[in-house]
């Protein structure tokens, strides 16, 4: 049986949590829609397992929750340099997904993935390509990758159960929409290999989006994963009765760090490797009425991590943050963003075909 390890997620820098918006002409809708959005880009981080049970350090404040030391990568099989996790090693990967409308016929999504210094594990031999002078015992991947989006579609092409769709209005279940990519042996002999891709939404499944189809699709959360022990990534198992809106909103992004910044139980952090349990990290959105009466409120701040958690970021304290969801949720009953327990999930990161 071959085991996939997720490598890298995204980490989105938006208040919303990744998503995608397909569209296409159809009058009447009954679903919210934006006007228009894209592209979205995303930048990858290694990901590690989740802290769960076997906590034995504490996280430096004001981020203080129970930390797991050592911190384990959850791929068994690539990774990327980093000279205190492969000595002699530099830290070279660098990798982005970006999605892109097209917008005139026929409709598509652009999809175009790319990751340098991606390697093998040390022990590792499925995918495994040229041997790297900084050290020989994290060689080039040369395998493949496959990317994974969780999507969850509201449009107007569904219909009686058995049938092949209609125009009824309806979201669908979750589905995985997957992607391969592949990976190639660098020239250099200090860097991993090269993995990446350029392709479209319809050209990994052909006819997913289609002219005259307007579809709002979450993309609940995209994930890079390694190849598994056979290095093949393929292989896996306007409207008086809606008035501004003045209130305020709440932008929450559930975090997981590793770092340097742990100690003992109980403590105020120390010098030890350790992944966090995972956080949430919310920020709040004030709103305001728009001059228009045909355009609503706007909602808006700018501000920083340690504007929001003082302390949140600190000097030479080194961190790898996965960031497993980006939402916003609206204010509730009370209107009142940071008083979440009435809130509810309102928007998502995406992008609109028109």
């Amino acid at each position: 049986m071959t085991i996939k390890r997720k490598m890298v997620l995204p980490l989105a820098l938006a208040l919303g949590a990744l998503g995608l918006m397909v569209v296409a002409q159809i009058a009447g809708a009954t679903h919210a829609r934006p006007k228009g959005a894209t592209p979205v880009l995303v930048s990858l981080v290694p990901t590690y397992k989740q802290c769960t049970t076997g906590t034995n350090r504490q996280h430096g404040p004001p981020l203080a929750a129970l930390s797991c030391n050592p911190p384990v990568q959850t791929s068994a099989v690539a990774t990327m340099g980093t000279g205190d996790a492969w000595p002699g090693t530099s830290p070279n990967f660098a990798g982005t997904i970006r999605l892109d409308v097209k917008a005139t016929s026929p409709e598509d999504v652009k999809i175009v993935a790319n990751m340098t210094d991606v390697r093998c594990r040390a022990g590792t031999s499925a995918g495994c390509g040229s041997a790297n002078t900084d050290n020989a015992s994290v060689p080039d991947y040369n395998g493949s990758l496959q990317g994974n989006a969780t999507i969850r579609i509201t449009d107007h092409f569904n219909g009686p159960v058995g049938g092949t769709g209609g125009t009824d209005p309806a979201t669908v279940q979750d589905l995985p929409f997957p992607v391969g990519i592949p990976c190639a042996n660098s020239a250099g002999t200090t860097i991993g290999g090269t993995c990446s891709v350029s392709t479209s939404a319809n050209g990994t499944v052909p006819g997913s989006v289609q002219d005259a189809k307007r579809a709002n699709v979450e993309i609940q959360t995209i994930q890079i994963f390694d190849g598994g022990t056979d290095g093949i990534g393929a292989t896996d198992t306007d409207n008086a009765s809606v008035p501004d809106y003045a209130g305020s909103l709440s932008g929450n992004a559930t975090i997981r760090i590793t770092d340097h910044f742990n100690g003992p139980v109980g403590g105020t952090g120390g010098t030890d490797p350790a992944t966090v349990q995972d956080l949430p990290f919310p920020v709040t959105i004030p709103c305001a009425n728009s001059a228009s009466t045909t355009i609503g409120g706007t909602c808006s701040v700018s501000t920083t991590a340690n504007g929001t958690v003082p302390g949140a970021v600190q000097d030479a304290k080194r961190a790898n943050v996965e960031v497993q969801t980006v939402n916003i949720a609206d204010g509730g009953a009370d209107g009142v963003g940071a008083t979440d327990a009435d809130n509810t999930p309102f928007l998502t990161q995406g992008i609109w075909i028109p």
